[in-house]
């Protein structure tokens, strides 16, 4: 008798991917790209906020995405701003498609569904060592948002 395999859909946000930022982004990148690699019995859903059609296909290309592939696939969630993201929009799509584990970096979304187990990844803390070097607005947002995602993920990632 064979046994049933469980298929967890699982959703990692990627809308720092390609944007030429700094050592974070290459550590996320690869580790999106090996979780992908390594573990083919989940669903992933690689969420991000980027129309660009160029954009999308250089990030498809860049994770070796088989584009028939329907258990690992870009989700392009169009958004406001940050803001609307992470109050709506994220929020609604892991409840909709019933996301049960979901890797993100730094800030979480302003509520997670009970049933979604929360990964975050947490780079560097140098808005805490070296307050000085951050803008007033960003250190006051980093300040308030970050230990409330820590709080409220599952494992964090550092």
């Amino acid at each position: 008798m064979s046994k049933a395999v469980l298929t967890i859909k699982r959703a990692i946000d990627i809308r720092m991917l390609g944007h030429k930022r700094t050592g974070d982004e290459t550590v996320f990148f690869e580790l999106t790209r090996e979780i992908l690699r390594q573990d083919q019995q989940h669903e992933y859903r690689l969420l991000t906020n980027e129309t660009n059609q160029e954009a999308l296909t250089l990030l498809h290309a860049r994770l070796e995405l088989d584009p028939d592939d329907s258990k690992r696939k870009i989700v392009v969630l169009p958004t406001r701003n940050r803001f609307w993201w992470n109050l709506f929009t994220l929020p609604m799509f892991l409840w909709q498609e019933k996301i049960t584990l979901f890797h993100t970096q730094y800030i979480l979304p302003f509520w997670v569904p009970s049933f979604t187990r929360v990964v975050d990844h947490v780079h560097d803390v140098s808005f805490c060592a070296l307050p000085e070097f951050i803008g007033k607005k960003d250190l006051f947002f980093l300040r308030l948002l970050i230990p409330r995602s820590l709080r409220m993920s599952t494992s964090i990632v550092v």
